[in-house]
């Protein structure tokens, strides 16, 4: 058992297998904590955690934050496949109240996994158009939907306008090859506490 050290962090509101992030042989795993607090609240962390021959280790091998107060990053966590194409699992990560353009919308940020675990920052980023949409409320991996031998990706934007009328939208983005662009989260040390 591995818990939070942080009262109200939300740890665990959304979890998920990873796949094989770094090549090793063996799965890994994904935990949000959309609630952990920063130096400003609510900007939320996600950790994953290695797996070995003896199972996943009990602390995170990587954590990613937001810089962002309020984003609630790590609210929805995915393996998505390999985006890239390049024998290495990625995952995908949902801010629901992330703000870019527009209030609130939400965001999708894809990170890399590769020889030594996932990148540092995000390979690819979206976000959801229109203020309140829950963009990446929900995401997951989606396989080759068009058979390019890239893994795509599906994100849920339930809060999703059309004019006054919430409809809700599912976007879906297909892999590629990845260009790094501005680096939006950094890495930090978290205390965790690990039990029977």
């Amino acid at each position: 058992m591995v818990e939070s050290n942080q009262l109200g962090a939300e740890w665990g509101a959304a979890v998920s297998g990873a796949g094989d992030l770094n090549a090793d042989g063996f799965d890994d795993m994904l935990v949000g904590a959309p609630a952990y607090d920063t130096t400003q609240p609510d900007v939320g962390m996600v950790f994953a955690f290695y797996g070995s021959a003896s199972g996943p280790a009990r602390s995170p091998g990587w954590q990613a934050e937001s810089y962002q107060m309020g984003s609630r990053f790590g609210f929805s966590v995915n393996g998505a496949g390999d985006f890239n194409h390049d024998g290495y699992a990625d995952i995908v990560i949902g801010a629901s109240h992330f703000t870019n353009d527009h209030q609130f919308e939400g965001g999708a940020f894809v990170f890399l996994g590769g020889p030594s675990g996932l990148s540092t920052r995000p390979a690819k980023q979206a976000f959801g158009e229109k203020a309140d949409a829950s963009f990446a409320y929900s995401v997951a991996g989606a396989g080759d939907v068009n058979g390019d031998r890239y893994s795509d990706l599906i994100v849920g934007s339930p809060d999703y306008r059309s004019g006054d009328i919430i409809v809700g939208r599912v976007f879906a983005y297909h892999g590629r090859e990845i260009s790094f662009p501005t680096e939006f989260f950094v890495r930090i040390p978290v205390m965790l506490r690990s039990g029977p």
